[in-house]
């Protein structure tokens, strides 16, 4: 009994050492750098899909772009709750999956492409905070990476509300979601200056 106790001691304080939460860091940064990958692969497949004659694949490949950024991000909204931290994560995991309910795939995986760039801008932030040391530049790289990224999920969210009750066409919403997209990004290369 006492050398469990022991042994359990001496594992908590291993995971509490700096070196073991920076590799976590480094896992979870290489996820979220795969998720985007997965983001654009997804909507280019579903892009080349008709191109290659596949048509049966386009949705199929959007939809599943969207659901593995959707299960990462359900699991990170699942952590943030268990802390009490609310964020608007939960507007991008709605937006996915009511995209996903109503069958508008393109729209889901273009607001994983979003939610995951976002995450990756949002990382972009804190690791240039870190290397520079500027507390200032920092927090104006961080304003400007959440704020493309809530704006973007916003807009979204109003387009394919837009689109649900048809004041937008399903063509109209994926080229206003691309708009977006490139608003978004351009909003938040400022964080270069």
């Amino acid at each position: 009994m006492i050398q469990i106790n022991v042994v359990a001691l001496v594992h908590l304080q291993r995971s509490a050492r700096p070196e073991n939460r920076i590799e976590k860091q480094d896992v979870l940064n290489r996820l979220k750098l795969l998720l985007a990958f997965v983001s654009v692969i997804g909507l280019a497949a579903g892009f080349l899909a008709p191109v290659l004659g596949m048509n049966e694949w386009q949705h199929t490949s959007w939809g599943a772009a969207a659901m593995i950024v959707l299960l990462f991000l359900a699991r990170q909204i699942f952590t943030s709750l268990r802390r009490g931290e609310f964020g608007l994560d939960i507007v991008a995991a709605l937006s996915m999956s009511t995209a996903l309910y109503f069958g508008e795939t393109l729209a889901a995986a273009v607001v994983s492409l979003m939610y995951s760039g976002g995450q990756l801008l949002e990382d972009f932030a804190e690791a240039r905070a870190r290397s520079e040391m500027n507390l200032e530049i920092a927090q104006r790289s961080r304003r400007i990476a959440l704020q493309s990224v809530y704006v973007g999920l916003a807009l979204s969210l109003g387009a394919m509300v837009a689109a649900a009750f048809g004041y937008l066409s399903v063509v109209e919403c994926a080229l206003f979601q691309e708009v977006i997209d490139v608003a978004v990004i351009l909003n938040a290369l400022r964080t270069l200056r």
